[in-house]
This record gives structure tokens, sequence and C-alpha cells, in this order.
């Protein structure tokens, strides 16, 4: 019985002694489409700076990520698609968002553009 109840009494400190960690690592899971925002903004910060983007083409390319933004946690909400075909059109979105901003950028800019997405591909 002595046993017993010692083998309960550690069970018990050791649950509440692990309490807070599973909390706060519950608490740390990103739901799909968090952090986007911020990722967002500082994807837009960092095209504005490497590219020198003026200030009127930033109000430009601002709607076309945030709604690039909005449809890729759409579809990673998506229940009924699979990871290959969200992974598709997540892709797409992208594809698409990067087709509307060609026009807002000068032939420098976009050349500038492609020199460092084309960087990227080869680090990656």
């Amino acid at each position: 019985m002595k046993r017993q109840s010692l083998t309960i009494f550690v069970i018990c400190l050791l649950s509440v002694a692990c309490l807070p960690v599973l909390c706060s690592a519950q608490q740390t899971v990103p739901t799909p489409g968090q952090g986007q925002r911020a990722r967002s903004g500082q994807e837009l910060a960092k095209l504005a700076s490497d590219l020198g983007l003026s200030q009127g083409q930033i109000e430009q390319i601002k709607p076309i990520l945030k709604a690039t933004r909005q449809q890729v946690v759409q579809v990673l909400n998506d229940s009924n698609l699979t990871d290959a075909q969200k992974q598709t059109q997540i892709a797409e979105l992208r594809k698409s968002a990067r087709e509307q901003i060609k026009p807002i950028l000068t032939p420098a800019q976009l050349e500038k553009w492609r020199e460092l997405a084309a960087d990227r591909r080869s680090a990656a």
C-alpha cells in the first residue's frame, strides 16, 4: 500500500512538474498561415531594399502579396487536398504573384530580381 501510494505521488508530482512545459509547447505550435503576415512584410521590405523599389511600387506590390498570402492560407487549411495538391496550388499562386509583380518593375529591377531568384535556386 505504501509503495502504491508513493508511486501515485511520484506520478502526480511529475505530471505537475511537466504541465508548464506541455502548456508552453502547445502554445508555440503554429497554425497554417500564422507568421505569414510578418514574413510577407519582411519579404516586401527585402524586395524593396534589394531592388530599390519606389514607394509607389511598394504600394502596388503590397496588395498582391497580401492576396497571395490569404490564398496560400486557404490552400493550407483545405483538408480536402493532399500535401502534393497543396504544394502544386501554392506554387501556382506564387507564380501568379510573380507574373503580377513583373510589370510593376523597371527592366533593371526585373533583371536584378531574376538574378536574385537564380542565386536562391543555386543556394538551395
